[in-house]
């Protein structure tokens, strides 16, 4: 059986593959996409945190640290652009 992180990506591939071919399963893969993570991220809080001290500040703090270094590393490579290769 999969995991849900390894149908995760498919679903991002689908997405993906929507955008650059003529197959259009995207919006589904999206909305399962979605679907899947919620229940992922319930479930990780449920497990992990919920029993611990201060149960939503451990979570949002942990969700957080996870997100921050990516998201500041995107916006780095973005700003390092040359100004005309900037999509925005």
């Amino acid at each position: 059986m999969i995991g849900p992180g390894a149908l995760r990506l498919v679903l991002a591939s689908l997405v993906v593959l929507s955008h650059v071919s003529a197959i259009k399963l995207g919006g589904i893969a999206v909305v399962v996409f979605f679907m899947l993570s919620g229940y992922w991220v319930t479930r990780q809080f449920r497990t992990k945190y919920l029993h611990g001290p201060r149960p939503v500040v451990t979570f949002y703090l942990a969700r957080f640290l996870r997100l921050w270094p990516p998201y500041v590393a995107a916006v780095l490579v973005w700003s390092c652009q040359p100004q005309s290769q900037r999509r925005e």
